[in-house]
């Protein structure tokens, strides 16, 4: 994978994490949804389980991303 479409696609995935952990896309991906994306029985999970795991998720994200900029093997 090119840098270019490796940075696309974290802006692309940030944009999606930032929405559910700081706006109002909690509400919006909460039950099946959430379900199909997670892999998990979210239904159960409160709003503040389900930020906390994204957010979480997000952090983990940044630090692949990190490592495919200066490892390009490591990218998808």
């Amino acid at each position: 994978m090119g840098i270019v479409l490796w940075i696309v696609l974290f802006l692309v995935l940030s944009g999606i994490c930032a929405w559910i952990a700081f706006g109002d896309g909690v509400e919006t991906v909460a039950g099946l949804v959430a379900a199909i994306l997670l892999g998990a029985d979210i239904t159960r999970w409160s709003d503040r389980g389900i930020r906390l795991f994204v957010g979480t998720t997000w952090v983990l994200f940044a630090i692949w991303f990190v490592l495919g900029l200066l490892e390009p093997g490591l990218r998808l």
